[in-house]
Formats: structure tokens, sequence, C-alpha cells
């Protein structure tokens, strides 16, 4: 069979149509797949966003934490390290292993670079949104804890004040 500048024009014209179409398949596949599939923080809109328990905007990057979860990986953002702690208290995949959950890298918060809380210390600096005052220590501090002991600390301050968990309808003072 010959070519013919018909089949030829015809030819490449189809070729352009779905090379045309592919940005529009790319487009509608991408459509499909949201943010929150993917494994990581989603942005936050500082001074706009609002904290998943308190409702509060988040705008102190120092206090600031991240929770993927579920099996759309559902991102929820907090105002402070301890209205996460206490929310996460409330859900019954609260100690998944597969949850995960970020605070912002306090060598330099001007900076967004979120990190793996789990694998971060923490230290007690007072002024944090919701009073927990728990934000992540810089490197080579040594007075750091463990996330577990963070976590426990914030649960505790929370009994001995005689109120439920952040996230269960209860408010801080």
């Amino acid at each position: 069979m010959h070519s013919t500048r018909r089949s030829f024009t015809l030819g490449t014209l189809y070729g352009i149509g779905a090379l045309a179409a592919v940005p529009g398949v790319v487009a509608t596949l991408s459509a499909c797949s949201s943010s929150a599939d993917a494994i990581g923080p989603a942005a936050v809109r500082w001074d706009r966003d609002p904290c998943t328990n308190c409702g509060m905007v988040i705008s102190d990057r120092r206090y600031a934490a991240q929770v993927q979860h579920g099996p759309g990986r559902t991102p929820s953002k907090f105002d402070d390290l301890g209205c996460a702690i206490g929310w996460l208290e409330q859900q019954p995949w609260g100690r998944d292993a597969a949850l995960r959950m970020w605070v912002i890298e306090p060598a330099d918060p001007s900076s967004v670079l979120w990190t793996e809380a789990t694998r971060s210390r923490f230290v007690r600096r007072h002024g944090s949104p919701m009073g927990y005052d728990f934000a992540p220590a810089t490197a080579g501090d040594e007075q750091g804890v463990t996330f577990a002991a963070m976590r426990e600390a914030v649960l505790e301050d929370t009994r001995q004040r005689g109120q439920r968990p952040a996230g269960s309808g209860g408010q801080r003072s």
C-alpha cells in the first residue's frame, strides 16, 4: 500500500488529534487523584486554614501539626500539637501504625519544612495557641523528649485539669 497525500494528511491530523487529547487525558487522570492520596503533608494556608480540632486559624508554625489518616489519606491540620494528640485519642484509628503525623522543622520556622513527628524530639515552649506548650526541639537540644513522652505529658496535663482530651467536645481554658 502506498501513501498518498490525502492519507498522510488524515493520518497526521489523527495523530495530532491524539496528541491534543493527551493533555485532556492527563488532566482527567490528575483530577481523579487528589493531593490527599499522596503521602506527605498538605499545603497549609497560614492565617486561613482552621484547626481540625478547635477551629482556630492556624498561624504559628512553631506549634502546627498535620495528621494524614484513613483509606483516602485524608489530611487534618492543627494549630497546636495538643489539639492533634487529643483529637487522635478520640479516633478509632488514632494509634494505627499507618497514621502519619508531621510538625515543622524548627531550624528555620520561616520556611515550611515538615518532618515526621514520631521521629522528632519536643520541648516545652510557653505560648502555644491552645496552651499545651510543646514544640519540636532544635537539633542538639538536650532537654527534648520523645514523641511518646510528649504525647503522654499532653494527655496527663489534660487529665490533671479534669478535662476531656481535646477533640471530645471539651474546651481548654
